[in-house]
């Protein structure tokens, strides 16, 4: 009996085996496009960091109290700009104002005294000057008149040694010889006072230089002593000024103050405590750590990187690109520490600043799909 549709048979059984046909030329194309995406194809392998943060460029400065003492003022808060050598905190210097009076008073009475000995020095210096000079004067005036006295006592001895001889040859009296002969004694006597007098005038002479040097000297000595408790008075009060700047804690550089210490005026604080942090200006960097596992022979400078900070979800804000700048040779505190900087970024919704935590993911290579699932599958690297 004929099959009233089995033309329409016929017709589905054909349009069935087109299907088939087509459907699997489609698969096969899948599979062939697939599988050369699978060897061709490059997928970026990231490292990811076990922490990251960013700094900047360079290391922030600590604040610190150089000695011990009790603060009077504070000119520092978070977030405040500051200039280096800009006074921060103060730490009461009473004590050291105080001896720096006293000092300053000390060296001002030691320079009054030692112009008052100049003064008198000078008048010293010049007596003794003139001291010698008068008993120079002195001097030669006495032995001018005791020559010339003994001149003529000698000249009065030859006459009488003559009138002796005419005497004793009876051409002259004997009053004669011997008024010649008195002549020539007082002669000799007055030559022999006057030897005396330049004798004395040399001695007195000698006797008030030398005590007008004693003074001289005297004074010199005293001038000394002056001059060097001057000096250890000038000693002490530079001593007492630097230990009253270390009381003005100053700003070492410029920049922002990240961190302020909770003083308030009336507190104590030790030396080295300390009391603010500064963060230089300078461009922003990061530093992270890898565990030497995944991390060592595999990150190397120069090779790209992004950074994903807490606090601002990366399906919303997007990761910040970066590189690798400088890599750790050996792993400290069981981690490898690398240095990373910022690409050029577009107009960032995150505001970037010191401190920022975050996890770093840095590129170390690009495989084929295929050579991933060879290794999932346990397969060895070729």
């Amino acid at each position: 009996m004929s099959n009233p549709f089995s033309r329409t048979l016929r017709s589905l059984e054909g349009d069935l085996a087109a299907g088939s046909a087509l459907g699997i030329a489609t698969v096969t194309a899948l599979l062939v496009l697939g599988g050369v995406w699978a060897l061709v194809a490059r997928l970026p392998v990231y490292v990811t960091s076990e922490e990251a943060r960013l700094e900047v460029g360079e290391a922030p400065r600590t604040v610190a109290a150089d000695v011990t003492g009790r603060i009077v003022r504070v000119a520092a808060a978070v977030g405040q700009e500051v200039r280096a050598g800009q006074t921060l905190f103060e730490l009461d210097s009473g004590v050291e104002r105080g001896r720096l009076a006293e000092e300053d008073a000390r060296l001002e009475g030691a320079r009054l005294q030692i112009a008052s000995l100049r003064r008198s020095e000078a008048t010293e210096i010049e007596g003794l000057r003139r001291a010698r000079e008068t008993g120079r004067a002195a001097a030669v005036e006495a032995r001018s008149r005791y020559e010339a006295v003994l001149a003529a006592a000698e000249l009065a001895e030859d006459e009488a040694a003559r009138n002796d001889r005419l005497y004793q040859g009876g051409l002259v009296p004997e009053l004669e010889a011997t008024r010649s002969r008195a002549l020539a004694r007082q002669r000799r006597k007055e030559a022999e006072a006057l030897r005396q007098e330049v004798a004395r005038v040399e001695v007195e002479t000698g006797r008030e230089v030398q005590d007008r040097q004693a003074k001289v000297d005297g004074i010199r000595h005293d001038i000394a002593e002056q001059e060097g408790q001057a000096g250890l008075s000038v000693a002490t009060s530079g001593r007492l000024r630097e230990e009253e700047k270390l009381r003005l804690v100053r700003a070492p550089v410029s920049g922002r103050l990240a961190e302020v210490a909770r003083v308030q005026p009336g507190a104590v604080v030790g030396a080295g405590a300390q009391l603010a942090t500064i963060l230089p200006p300078g461009r922003l960097q990061g530093v992270a750590t890898f565990l030497p596992s995944s991390s060592l022979a595999r990150i190397r400078p120069g090779q790209p990187a992004r950074l994903r900070l807490e606090g601002f979800p990366w399906t919303e804000y997007g990761s910040l690109a970066s590189r690798v700048a400088r890599v750790s040779d050996e792993p400290r505190q069981g981690r490898v520490w690398i240095v990373f900087t910022l690409s050029g970024q577009p107009r960032s919704a995150i505001p970037l600043r010191h401190g920022l935590p975050g996890t770093l993911e840095v590129e170390v290579e690009r495989v084929s799909p295929a050579a991933l699932l060879l290794r999932a599958a346990g397969w060895p690297r070729t």
